[in-house]
């Protein structure tokens, strides 16, 4: 590092990327009178192989010679001022683009076209990204969008399906692209036939690509980085939101203290605890079975399956492992009535557009979690709480959440009955139907075949639901 600095000295150097437990990257911006010149990449691995794979073939030289590759074949790069090598680290020198603006800058729908277009040109010339996403292209002041980071091209001999459907899923993922959009740019690619069924598969990929995604975010929450700060104490190990800074044993002891003397509690039952602490929904699980995952861990991840989805839910803060087997999971506390209180309370005194605002809302939601092969086993309204202004929907109790490739039409029609089942009778039929209609739109479903079998396997079943004033049983009117 400081041979490199050495040979810069006469710029002053802006740290853009640090080099972490997992990556062997560090990026500086090179500036002079404040204005940026130069970026330097420097790779600096950590272990033995690391090393020697770096001093065969260092990585910096194969992005600067992709770069002068791309730049030849008429792509938008930085151009490579060296490449330089000292013992087993190397680094890339390049020209900053300047001025000029990161996508974080444009609209959602903006950075979409722009990695669009940046994708198809790169496919007609020749190369496939296997790393797409907004942090590695920006945009000068004239409008011309630049490639930064050329490590992961690869050139292809012949443009294959794959290669298509594969680079535009990376984009479709990221930023959910119209349909006449994503057709519009497949167009612009010559050879491609039957562009719609290409749309189709392109949209398959990415659910995938999106679930490996999330679950690879959750597998990192359970260990120190960039989301968890992880405390391993003699009795128990605990994995800490970054955002939040709190003293887990104050917080565990004012819990105890709250369920031994029935203060702030929320819900005592044989397997859970609530209370709240400050700001905070405490949940405590009794120990779980040998070999099976702590309940509370199992809320974690069903947790930030949906947080991570862009799903309501309570903010997830802490979880808590002991060595008994027996957990704790912190979240946000919400100060939102549950949706079964706000029908039973409130919807006889809704106005039309609310209620019918209400219900086509959660219906949009659930419809999107199951596009996305989201399941709650435990879809009762009492497990989620609603906010009136804005109308917002947060899903609750996450312990059996999953997320997988595709949801059966069996699962999707078990959720839609639970929650027909905890709502209150006097919630018209015609509302229900609303909600069937919000859901196909975007399920694609039969709203009148979907809403039989919904309503036909809902008459075997009670009402159940919470209130204020306690639970609450119904049967179904004779009709």
């Amino acid at each position: 590092m400081n041979y490199f600095k050495f040979l810069f000295a006469e710029y002053e150097w802006e740290l853009v990327q640090q080099r972490s437990h997992r990556s062997i990257r560090s990026v500086y911006r090179l500036l002079k009178d404040s204005v940026p010149e130069l970026y330097i990449k420097i790779y600096n691995p950590w272990d033995p192989l690391q090393k020697i794979r770096n001093l065969i073939y260092p990585r910096t030289l194969y992005e600067a010679r992709m770069l002068n590759r791309l730049s030849a074949a008429g792509i938008p790069v930085p151009g490579v001022k060296e490449h330089l090598r000292k013992g087993f680290a190397s680094a890339l020198v390049t020209h900053a683009i300047y001025p000029s603006k990161t996508l974080f800058d444009f609209t959602h729908d903006k950075q979409a076209m722009i990695l669009l277009a940046m994708a198809v040109l790169l496919l007609k010339k020749g190369f496939y990204y296997d790393d797409m996403h907004s942090g590695n292209v920006i945009v000068d002041n004239k409008g011309k969008p630049y490639l930064l980071d050329a490590y992961e091209v690869k050139p292809i001999k012949r443009l294959r399906r794959d290669h298509i459907i594969d680079l535009l899923a990376q984009i479709e993922f990221l930023s959910c692209v119209p349909d006449e959009k994503l057709i519009e740019y497949l167009n612009r690619l010559n050879a491609v036939k039957d562009t719609h069924r290409l749309a189709d598969a392109i949209r398959a990929r990415s659910k995938k690509l999106n679930r490996s995604r999330i679950k690879r975010w959750i597998r990192r929450s359970l260990r120190h980085g960039s989301f968890s700060e992880e405390l391993d104490i003699y009795y128990y190990k605990a994995f800490i939101n970054r955002q939040y800074s709190v003293d887990l044993d104050k917080i565990t002891d004012i819990h105890t203290d709250n369920i031994q003397n029935n203060t702030n509690v929320l819900k005592v039952q044989k397997k859970t605890q609530l209370s709240r602490v400050d700001n905070f929904c405490v949940k405590s699980f009794k120990a779980s079975r040998m070999f099976a995952r702590p309940y509370a861990l199992r809320s974690w991840q069903g947790l930030l399956t949906l947080h991570f989805n862009k799903i309501g839910t309570a903010g997830p803060v802490a979880v808590i492992l002991y060595k008994d087997r027996s957990s704790i999971l912190i979240t946000k506390m919400l100060n939102h009535p549950d949706l079964d209180e706000l029908l039973y309370h409130k919807y006889s005194s809704m106005p039309l557009k609310e209620k019918r605002d209400l219900l086509n809302t959660l219906g949009n939601i659930l419809a999107t979690m199951h596009v996305n092969g989201i399941y709650h086993a435990d879809l009762k309204v009492c497990n989620i709480k609603v906010s009136q202004d804005p109308l917002a929907f947060y899903f609750l109790d996450t312990d059996r959440v999953e997320q997988k490739i595709n949801l059966s039409t069996r699962r999707r029609i078990k959720n839609m009955v639970q929650i027909n089942t905890s709502i209150p009778v006097h919630v018209s039929r015609t509302m229900r139907f609303s909600f069937i209609k919000a859901y196909s739109k975007i399920t694609g479903d039969d709203p009148g075949r979907l809403f039989k079998d919904v309503w036909e396997l809902s008459r075997r079943e009670k009402v159940v639901y919470r209130t204020l004033d306690g639970d609450h049983i119904e049967r179904w009117p004779d009709r």
